[in-house]
Order: structure tokens, then C-alpha cells, then sequence
């Protein structure tokens, strides 16, 4: 009988470099490694379910799981590991000194629904009492609308507060950002 044949679509940390390189395999399965970032592989795996095995937004599985609708099995290996506290960035003269401060302030991010995202606004909610309404939240990349638009993923998370896009092509994005906002940074690990 031959072995079966699956294709694991994940990023190349220190975690899965063994089975990418092949030093680790598992009997009976003929293992496909696709190397992409974790961005591409969330979308394609939510949009097209297109791999056997991926690594997935820990975001989006729980807002499919959460809705009834969830056509995945969840196996708790966490690939990428990031303190997300060390993601927030302040700008220097802001008047923010606790996290208690950021009630009313402008908060600038690329995406609202992904997973480090999710875990700081948990964070500041549930450690410091700051609610995702209690900041006026900007939306988008500097070099595109990625937080803008409602994408595979994006559409699955409730909005809460309000938002305002950045366009891509703004040149005064980065200035903005610089000079009036928070930003928080989160996403892919390289």
C-alpha cells in the first residue's frame, strides 16, 4: 500500500524546518511541504481549502468555530510565538504613559481581524479596561489597502469601534501615522 499523500501549506519557522527539510517524517504519509507566508496561506486555505493540512489564523478558526460553521480541525501547535506586548508602539509626546491613556486616542494597524490583533485588544480589555470602542481606529497598509477592504478572513470578525481607512497610494499615510497615531504592529513574523 503506498503512503498517503497530504500537503502541509505553513511558513518556515524553526518548528516546522524539520519536516520541511525532511529530517522528521512521519510513516505511511508522503509529505508535500508548500513554504508560503502566513497571510497567503490563511487566505488560501480559508477561501479555497486548498491544502490537507496548513497552519491557520487562530482568528479565524474561532470566528468559524464560534459561528457553527467551522470545516476544520483545530490541532493546538502554536508555529508562530510573539509576546504581543512588545507590538504596541507609542509615538513620543502622545500623553500616553498607561494603557489606561489610550481611551479616546487614535489607533493606526494594517488589519483588524488578525490573530495578534485580536490578543491585544484582549489584552488591553480584559488587563487594563480599554474596549476596542474606546479608541478611534484607522485601517490599512502604507502601501496598500490590505485593512480596508473585507477579505477571506477580514469578514469574519464583529467590526467594534469606529474605523476609518487608510487608502493605498496616500502619501501622507506614513506621515500620519508618525506624528498622530499609536500604531499597532502585528502580522507575519518576518
Amino acid at each position: 500500500m503506498s503512503d498517503l499523500k497530504l500537503t502541509l501549506a505553513c511558513w518556515d519557522y524553526d518548528r516546522t524546518r524539520p519536516l520541511i527539510d525532511g529530517r522528521v517524517k512521519a510513516e505511511g504519509i508522503d509529505l508535500n511541504v508548500e513554504v508560503l507566508r502566513p497571510r497567503q496561506t490563511f487566505q488560501r486555505m480559508l477561501d479555497n481549502k486548498e491544502f490537507e493540512v496548513s497552519e491557520l489564523s487562530l482568528a479565524s478558526y474561532t470566528a468559524l468555530k464560534g459561528r457553527g460553521g467551522c470545516p476544520f480541525v483545530a490541532v493546538p501547535v502554536a508555529l508562530s510565538k510573539i509576546f504581543r506586548h512588545s507590538c504596541i508602539y507609542v509615538r513620543t509626546g502622545a500623553g500616553i504613559h498607561t494603557p489606561q491613556n489610550l481611551k479616546g486616542k487614535r489607533v493606526g494597524t494594517s488589519q483588524r481581524s488578525s490573530t495578534g490583533l485580536v490578543f491585544m485588544r484582549g489584552m488591553l480589555q480584559h488587563d487594563y479596561g480599554v474596549k476596542p470602542q474606546d479608541m478611534h481606529w484607522f485601517m490599512g497598509g502604507l502601501s496598500s489597502s490590505c485593512g480596508g477592504k473585507r477579505r477571506g478572513s477580514g469578514s469574519l470578525l464583529r467590526p467594534t469601534g469606529e474605523r476609518t481607512p487608510l487608502w493605498a497610494g496616500d502619501r501622507r499615510a506614513a506621515e500620519r501615522l508618525a506624528r498622530r497615531f499609536l500604531f499597532l504592529r502585528h502580522g507575519e513574523p518576518h
